[in-house]
């Protein structure tokens, strides 16, 4: 996938955690969710910047290693290096494990253990995780 830099001003923040901020923004006219790496304050701005392009660099590869093992993936629009920001499909049906996990134990944690449901989800995962350590992922 080659670095790119035509993106769409329009975002908007999704989520925000310890290495980067989501948002729901544009790629090519496409709606897409936009990974932004931020920089790290407390490092020295020129190993800041060479840890970010390797983590994007390795990230790019993972999605393509993922896909290469039968993973089902959002499709990698493109990746801007200097931007920090990586652009992939967004999956605007879908929802985390965590948030079906909480639905599902809303109403009683208890019931919830015993749902076929969450079985599934659990046997899912098992599977995911397999697939990747075969991988070498």
């Amino acid at each position: 996938m080659a670095e790119v830099g035509k993106q769409s001003d329009e975002i908007k923040l999704l989520k925000q955690g310890a290495e980067g901020k989501l948002y729901i923004g544009t790629y090519k006219d496409k709606r897409c969710l936009v990974k932004e790496r931020f920089e790290k304050k407390y490092r020295h701005p020129a190993l800041d910047r060479q840890l970010t392009r390797q983590r994007i660099k390795a990230e790019q590869k993972a999605f393509q290693r993922c896909a290469a093992a039968g993973l089902l993936t959002p499709e990698l629009y493109g990746v801007d290096v200097e931007g920090r920001k990586i652009y992939m499909e967004y999956l605007d049906k879908s929802r985390t494990a965590k948030d079906f996990i909480d639905e599902l134990t809303a109403a009683s944690a208890s019931d919830a253990m015993e749902s076929p449901q969450l079985k599934k989800l659990a046997e899912k995962i098992g599977h995911v995780v397999g697939v990747l350590h075969r991988n070498n992922l």
